[in-house]
């Protein structure tokens, strides 16, 4: 992946657009200037967005372009100086070969990729994760990763494949996204709100978290836990059936050793704050996502000042 310096902004990065709006024109622009969709970058406030996705032409039947889905790139070291190795090791993983850079991997649902106002924004929260690791002094590269709509069961069956999620985008399974964009440093992992709402038993959606968070662990890999977050839109009965959930998913991060951390998202976005949720009730806002990332990037500089 090539850096993108630019530093003025681009208009389709984050548009509050009609989805098949912001698909046109990312592809128009695409054909213009870089001949593909999957092989532009967009420059927006200083860091670089490289479309995951192979962008589906609202159109045509078939992608418009045939390339390999590319990942969605947060740099957070642009423009800054090399700092001191940072690789990662942990208990329970071989440690991985210390780089100058940071390399975190975001994995998920619609809530990693930030989905919201029905799909027509997307706010990752790898993005204010990076920018809060920039500010710290830390050279680090986060990518993301999210499946709007996809289920743990999804995801661990496509682990080695790909993906094509609820809004027409296409993405890498967990161990293919490893093996073609690592190597990484850190992954972090957040699944499971689709799976409860398709009524998966909780025995069922544990066992599919821990085959993604292993394939990460047999590659040497450390990963953080995300539960699935509060829904302030949902009623009652959701939420206690996901607080017994966060609590079995608790239990697997403790016995797992190479997970690094876990961490309920509902600890730091109140449901009562109505600022940092969707109109929809489940997703987060981009303050949510924004509130979520810093906290993560303080997690990861946690983990980095404890294991080296």
């Amino acid at each position: 992946l090539k850096q993108h310096t630019s530093s003025s902004p681009c208009p389709i990065a984050y548009v509050h657009q009609p989805a098949a709006s912001r698909a046109l024109a990312m592809n128009m622009m695409a054909a213009q200037q870089f001949g593909s969709a999957a092989a532009m970058p967009v420059a927006w406030q200083g860091w670089s967005y490289v479309p995951m996705y192979t962008q589906m032409a609202p159109f045509q039947q078939q992608p418009l372009v045939s390339q390999p889905e590319m990942p969605i790139l947060v740099n957070a070291g642009a423009g800054q100086p090399a700092g001191q190795d940072l690789g990662v090791p942990f208990p329970g993983v071989e440690a991985v070969a210390p780089r100058r850079r940071l390399r975190i991997l975001c994995y998920g649902d619609s809530l990693t990729v930030g989905f919201c106002c029905g799909g027509t924004v997307l706010e990752p929260y790898g993005k204010a994760m990076s920018e809060q690791l920039l500010s710290a002094g830390i050279d680090a590269r986060v990518s993301v990763c999210g499946l709007s709509g996809k289920t743990a069961a999804e995801m661990v069956t496509a682990i080695d494949g790909s993906m094509v999620d609820v809004i027409g985008l296409q993405g890498k399974g967990l161990a293919r996204a490893l093996q073609e964009d690592g190597p990484f440093d850190l992954v972090l992992i957040m699944a499971g709100t689709n799976d409860m709402a398709c009524g998966s038993g909780q025995d069922c959606l544990l066992l599919n978290l821990y085959r993604l968070h292993s394939v990460c662990h047999g590659r040497g890999v450390p990963t953080v836990a995300l539960a699935p977050p509060t829904a302030p839109g949902s009623g009652m009965e959701r939420e206690v059936a996901r607080h017994h959930f966060v609590e079995l998913l608790r239990g697997m991060a403790r016995a797992m050793p190479g997970v690094a951390a876990f961490q309920d998202p509902s600890d730091v976005l109140a449901p009562a704050e109505r600022r940092l949720w969707d109109v929809d009730g489940l997703h987060f806002s981009p303050a949510g996502s924004c509130v979520l990332g810093r906290e993560l990037a303080n997690l990861t500089m946690n983990l980095v000042a404890v294991h080296g």
